[in-house]
């Protein structure tokens, strides 16, 4: 199911190069995020990554900055992000490899755009592991 989020303050990572290969190996409350181009040729639909990173589980005090409503400070080296703004949102089960995530992409994206994605991968636990897939934009309403 898509979901349109907004998110207020952008999501900074460090530049690192990952693969599908290492998400399963993440430490919990850890992520890696790679940022896309996509777009079609003639009839496929394509993503060619431009960065990957990484980002570090929060910190006992960045958690308890967290839970009392703050923000913590930005990490020195973080200068990646997903930029504050409006997205579609899918939430899933981690893809593969590149294939299966441009299927994944593809129902977020929709048929007759071009633009950047980023897909979030969220080790949650030892065993448990989300990808979420932004899309700048918002899902259309019932009135459009």
């Amino acid at each position: 199911m898509l979901f349109s989020v907004t998110l207020s303050n952008p999501i900074s990572y460090i530049a690192a190069e990952h693969g599908f290969t290492d998400i399963e190996a993440m430490a919990p409350g850890s992520e890696v995020c790679f940022c896309y181009d996509f777009g079609y040729d003639d009839v496929i639909f394509r993503i060619d990554r431009r960065w990957s990173a990484y980002r570090a589980p929060f910190s006992e005090d960045e958690k308890r900055i967290i839970e009392a409503g703050g923000i913590p400070e930005d990490r020195d080296g973080y200068d990646l992000s997903i930029p504050s703004g409006h997205y579609n949102l899918l939430q899933t089960l981690p893809a593969q490899d590149e294939a299966s995530l441009r299927t994944a992409a593809m129902s977020v994206a929709g048929t007759s755009r071009a633009g950047t994605l980023y897909v979030r991968f969220l080790k949650e636990s030892p065993l448990e592991c989300v990808m979420q897939i932004f899309v700048p934009g918002r899902l259309p309403q019932a009135s459009d």
